[in-house]
Order: C-alpha cells, then sequence, then structure tokens
C-alpha cells in the first residue's frame, strides 16, 4: 500500500506539471501500441547515507533497453573521487594556509526535466492498479512525456544539460584579483549531484554559489534548485559527505561515513560468503562489488584483492547465481581467493574501536601519478563589482 500511496503522489505531481498522461480504461484505443512496464520502488539516501522514508519510481524497461543501442545517446561519464581531491590540493597549494570550502547543490527531479521525442512517447507507459486514484477495480496507464529512471539512455541525455550547466559556472571569474584570484569558477557534476570546491577568499564562495543556482534555473527553469537538499548540504564547509566519502580539508583526510561501515559490516557478515558456501546470487556479489569500490578509496590496501571479486562477476548459471570462468579445478581456486579475500575483509572491519582510523586515508594519498595535465578554461566572463 506504500507503493501505491506514494506512487500515486509523485505521479500526480508530475500529471500536474504536464509530464505525464494520466489515462484510464475509457482510453485503450487512443493507447494501442503503447509499451507497459513494472514499476518498482527504490528508497532514496538521506545526506549521512542512512535508508530515506521517502522513495523514487524506477521503471522496468529492460524489455526498450535490450532494443536500444549503447552509442544511440550522449555517454554518461562521471566524475571520479581524485578529480575533488586534485582541485582541494591544488587551492591548497595555490594558497597556503587558506582554508578549502566544500558546498553540495542538486538538481530536483533531474531527468524530469528533459523530454522525450513526441514519436518515442508511446513507448514509456507504465499500468497501475486504479485503487490509490479512487478507481477501485479498473487500470490507470500512466505515459511519461519525459524521461525516467530505468531507461538506458536517460543517464546520457541528462549529462549533456549537467555538463552545460559546469561549462557556464565554469565560465566566469571575479573582478579584484587581489582578493579573488584570477581562476574561473569550477565544478563537478555526479548526475544531478553538483560539487563546488573554493578557497575561503573574498567573494569567491558565495559567488560561485549564486552562479551554480543561476545556471540551473537559466538552462532548466524555476524549480532546477533542490531547495530542500540546499538547506541540509548547500553550506559551505570545511567538512561535507561528498558521493558516499567524508572529505575533511582540514585534517586533509577522507573517510568512509558510519553507516557505510556499518553496511561494510553487515554484508561481509552474511553466511553467503563463509568458506566453502553455495555460489550466492551474482546480483549480491555485485553488491559487494560496488561497495568495495567505496572502501578501496579510503583503504587501498584491499586494491589488489577486488580482482577475486571480480572473477565471479564473469557469468551466471541457470539459477543466476556467480559462477567464474574456466575449469573445474580454475573455478575452485577462484572461490578459494574470493572467501579468502572475504576473511581478510572481516578482520578489517570486525573492530568498531578501529574504522575511525582504518578507513580513513589522507588526500595525497588518493592521488596516482599522471602525466595528463588540465588546463583552465581561459575565456571567461568577468563577475564585477559596482
Amino acid at each position: 500500500m506504500l507503493f501505491r500511496s506514494e506512487a500515486m503522489d509523485q505521479l500526480w505531481k508530475d500529471a500536474q506539471k504536464g509530464r505525464v498522461l494520466l489515462c484510464d480504461e475509457g482510453a485503450e484505443k487512443a493507447l494501442k501500441g503503447t509499451l507497459s512496464v513494472p514499476l518498482a520502488r527504490v528508497p532514496k539516501m538521506n545526506p549521512d547515507r542512512t535508508v530515506s522514508s521517502k522513495g523514487r519510481l524506477v521503471w522496468d524497461q529492460r524489455v526498450l533497453n535490450e532494443g536500444t543501442e549503447g552509442d544511440a545517446h550522449p555517454p554518461a561519464l562521471q566524475p571520479r573521487h581524485r578529480e575533488v581531491v586534485r582541485l582541494i590540493l591544488w587551492w591548497t597549494l595555490r594558497l597556503p594556509g587558506i582554508p578549502a570550502l566544500l558546498a553540495k547543490k542538486d538538481v530536483a527531479e533531474a531527468f524530469k526535466w528533459i523530454w522525450i521525442a513526441p514519436d518515442d512517447v508511446p513507448l514509456f507507459g507504465a499500468d497501475l492498479p486504479g485503487d490509490a486514484f479512487g478507481l477501485p477495480g479498473r487500470r490507470v496507464t500512466a505515459v511519461y512525456l519525459c524521461l525516467t529512471f530505468g531507461f538506458t539512455g536517460s543517464p546520457g541525455q541528462w549529462m549533456v544539460w549537467a555538463w552545460l550547466m559546469k561549462l557556464y559556472h565554469s565560465s566566469f571569474r571575479l573582478e579584484g584579483e587581489e582578493w579573488h584570484d584570477t581562476v574561473p569558477l569550477s565544478s563537478f557534476y555526479l548526475m544531478d549531484d553538483q560539487v563546488l570546491v573554493e578557497p575561503d577568499i573574498g567573494r569567491r564562495p558565495q559567488e560561485s554559489n549564486r552562479v551554480a543556482s543561476e545556471a540551473m534555473t537559466l538552462l532548466l527553469g524555476p524549480g532546477a534548485l533542490n531547495e530542500e537538499k540546499e538547506k541540509e548540504e548547500g553550506a559551505w564547509e570545511t567538512s561535507k559527505l561528498i558521493w558516499g566519502l567524508r572529505y575533511d580539508t582540514e585534517r586533509m583526510s577522507l573517510a568512509l561515513p558510519a553507516p557505510k561501515l556499518e553496511k561494510a559490516y553487515h554484508l561481509l557478515s552474511l553466511s553467503e560468503f563463509d568458506h566453502g558456501a553455495p555460489p550466492p546470487p551474482q546480483r549480491l556479489v555485485q553488491e559487494m562489488r560496488g561497495n568495495q569500490q567505496f572502501w578501496a578509496c579510503v583503504l587501498p590496501e584491499i586494491a589488489p584483492y577486488l580482482g577475486a571479486t571480480d572473477a565471479l562477476l564473469a557469468r551466471v548459471d541457470a539459477q543466476g547465481r556467480a559462477q567464474p570462468k574456466g575449469t573445474p579445478a580454475q573455478q575452485q581456486r577462484a572461490w578459494v581467493d574470493f572467501w579468502d579475500a572475504v576473511e581478510l575483509q572481516r578482520v578489517l572491519v570486525e573492530s568498531r574501536s578501529q574504522w575511525e582510523t582504518r578507513f580513513c586515508h589522507s588526500l595525497t594519498g588518493a592521488l596516482t601519478a599522471d602525466r595528463k595535465s588540465t588546463r583552465l578554461n581561459s575565456s571567461h566572463q568577468i563577475i564585477s563589482y559596482a
């Protein structure tokens, strides 16, 4: 019932904004040829990475995705933690003794700002029971006119707009180099999450925040800025949770937040990962591998052991269980390597008293040698003051 009620609330809100058409069974003739898919609910995350009571509708669009060519949409390349780390260290070296401040912004309902081509709209339909809409025993069909969560092309199509906002923001620098330096503004976009890094000089942080908000409004429209998250995460601070990791520019450290450490502890404790246990579902191994990527950011010592998890993702059996490649002997070797790696990771997380120091890493240690250099855009507008 929670899912139906929440789905109805979200669909009705989108209908009021003209993003979705809600049709009852009387429109069956007009809906002929519309592809209908199941809906699911995925809980959102709070800023501290705990599970929120709010959820997001996800469309099971596997049928549509299988018929979509991967290169038919723009790439959805995302920034990495080392890029944020590099910028923090760059400002620290450029302006010694000046705090580097961090802020976050969020685009409200990101994908839903992007309209679907009219000819493709029939591919974005879903049927729901009419009970929540006051139509007991009847069916309601929702047909979306904008991008949905679940379509393989949504991330790439959205990132075009994220990059436009990023480029608009970076096209400005502040007047008065003695107060604000000569460096243009800059930011990072991980899907709809924007991260700002600025030194605490003059009005740089305030103007960076203002221009970032301005970019959202100009390119997407009024209401694009997520005001609720702005109150929670928008303040300029030296310690900030960014993309699942805790950054601290005073201690110059990177750490796993407590909720993620709790998850690591319970995930590694599952009996499915015990030595000699039957092959676990591949989705469970995928979940572990995704979490290990975060752990390796602050505990790089485990990086060599991640290959043991990768080996189980090579293929899946008829029951959806993980299955490594190779001969029976090679497969057995892969399982032993995986079980041994799990035992090591269990030892690392078993002592809560050591979490704060063990899963904390210096920002300088998060970087690797790279010959590539980044040139700042020399074409920018100047923010002046009367």
